[in-house]
């Protein structure tokens, strides 16, 4: 699973066009084999219902490569894609993505039902969707007091929209699993009594202190720190292809972007330093960066936190979620909470 991840590509054969595009040849003899399923069947030899799983030092990188499989993300858009790549994001396609997510955790992993590690990578999916689903929640009422649509098309466009409520049902009925099934249930209702949209850092906490220095360091600015590693292939591939982006960023005296990366040594390799060249650059030992994750609560990288200028942690359905958008998420940050 790590080969297919780190080398996926070099798999891909492409031409280059007079515009400067690339077109992805389509005959590639291994491009398509990272999407057979057949390639993959040394894991059906895996106990993947044995909960010890989860005591594995290597359990995070293995649900990862598992979820984020070429196998499993392209049948679940399966159908649904246009020319473009892109697909429209409602309740119904919702379903889909959904349904044929779980036929292909079954096949990949060998199993007649839904085992504990695919139902821990549903799980995973819920998790990372529910801010969106919040965020667009949110439109709702822009929508309904739009004044160019009738009322009827106003009400149909909204009950289109995936809402925690409307999607959190239908995850819920899919996990079989009691202490998965408990654990979606708690992380609903935390989520839903969460009314504020920042909350304070801890005291008393070594990694909580770390960022209040960086406050500190730039004040009146909101942080946006990127936690990666460089070990990690698509953390690597934002860094390279967002260079225009955080170029704009780093002339902007509202914000600051800012990276940590866990390394052996806490002064950080040479090519940690080569890819975060000219940047805020933070480097802390592995054990440390383990303290950090417990603090924000997530495993997966890269992970995005939103710091406001007087070090309050954003809620996380409303923080910056990565390099792209960046202005646009600000803007609306800052209406949210002005």
């Amino acid at each position: 699973m790590d080969y297919a991840m780190y080398h996926k590509g070099t798999f891909m054969k492409y031409e280059q066009h007079d515009d400067g595009n690339r077109q992805v040849i389509l005959d590639s003899v291994e491009w398509e084999g990272l999407h057979k399923m057949e390639n993959y069947q040394a894991l059906h030899r895996v106990d993947f219902d044995n909960p010890l799983l989860l005591t594995c030092n290597q359990y995070p990188i293995t649900i990862n490569r598992i979820q984020f499989s070429e196998p499993i993300r392209s049948r679940q858009y399966d159908g649904l894609l246009d020319e473009y790549g892109g697909y429209e994001s409602n309740v119904e396609n919702g379903k889909k993505i959904l349904t044929n997510g779980i036929l292909a955790y079954r096949e990949l992993m060998g199993s007649e039902g839904d085992n504990f590690m695919a139902q821990m990578c549903i799980f995973k999916e819920m998790t990372s969707s529910f801010n969106t689903w919040r965020g667009i929640e949110a439109a709702i009422t822009k929508i309904l007091a739009d004044t160019t649509q009738t009322v009827v098309g106003h009400e149909e466009v909204a009950a289109t929209i995936q809402t925690p409520g409307r999607m959190m049902p239908l995850y819920l009925d899919e996990f079989s699993h009691p202490y998965i099934h408990q654990k979606v249930e708690a992380f609903y209702a935390a989520k839903m009594s969460q009314t504020e949209l920042t909350t304070p850092l801890p005291t008393d906490n070594a990694s909580a202190d770390l960022i209040r220095s960086l406050c500190a360091k730039y004040p009146g600015r909101f942080l946006v720190i990127d936690f990666w590693g460089i070990g990690c292939g698509p953390c690597r591939a934002a860094i390279q292809n967002s260079k225009n982006q955080r170029a704009e960023v780093a002339k902007r005296n509202d914000m600051k972007l800012v990276f940590i990366a866990g390394e052996r040594i806490p002064s950080g390799s040479d090519a940690y330093h080569k890819y975060v060249a000219d940047e805020e650059t933070v480097c802390v030992s592995n054990a440390d960066f383990a303290l950090l994750q417990e603090l924000f609560r997530f495993n997966g990288i890269p992970h995005y936190e939103t710091i406001t200028p007087d070090c309050r942690r954003v809620r996380d359905d409303l923080r910056i979620s990565g390099l792209y958008n960046m202005n646009n998420e600000l803007n609306r940050l800052k209406e949210k909470i002005k």
